[in-house]
């Protein structure tokens, strides 16, 4: 007999905020996040992004519209723009994160941060950051394996630093049911 079950008909059995060391292990734990950000053209854009944490920062390559979105200064009336020392704008972005832990327990993690550009060409801090990201980046995106830094740099590689996170999540378990495929 085949489950007609759907997921409006589970009854979750806890929904629990996550702590705030959770929510560090889940992003820890996992390597792909969903980014939202508005295209200039107003456009939401959500897009699936390898990512890694360092220092409480998400690290992210940069993709051509991503990239383009934190250097010219995102699009205006969405998110928002914060300031940065020295008076830099950085744009804010949001991601979510999802953890599935066998058929009946799910983790759900949401975060806002400044994102920035980071450049090989910028100065020496922005460079130090680039590289760091670069470094970490390699365990989750192929095509950075096995190039070197130096041929990264000449390609122009952005990197995307989120930083400044505002993080919630929650843990939701089903008793007994399953979360339907």
């Amino acid at each position: 007999m085949m489950n007609t079950q759907t997921a409006y008909d589970i009854e979750p059995s806890a929904v629990m905020s996550l702590s705030a060391d959770d929510i560090l292990d889940v992003l820890a734990r996992q390597t792909t996040a969903s980014v939202t950000y508005a295209l200039a053209d107003g456009h939401m854009r959500t897009t699936r992004e390898p990512y890694v944490l360092v220092d409480y920062a998400l690290y992210l390559p940069s993709s051509p519209s991503l990239g383009a979105f934190v250097s010219n200064g995102g699009a205006a009336g969405y998110l928002g723009e914060s300031r940065r020392p020295g008076g830099q704008s950085a744009q804010t972005v949001e991601c979510e994160i999802n953890e599935l832990d066998g058929l009946t327990e799910w983790r759900y993690v949401w975060l806002r941060g400044c994102a920035t550009l980071l450049q090989p060409t910028g100065g020496a801090s922005e460079r130090n950051s680039w590289r760091l990201g670069i470094e970490r980046l390699r365990a989750v995106v192929p095509r950075f394996r096995d190039a070197s830094v130096e041929a990264l740099a000449f390609g122009n590689f952005g990197v995307v630093r989120l930083a400044s996170l505002e993080p919630s999540g929650v843990r939701l378990t089903l008793e007994g049911g399953m979360i339907p495929m």
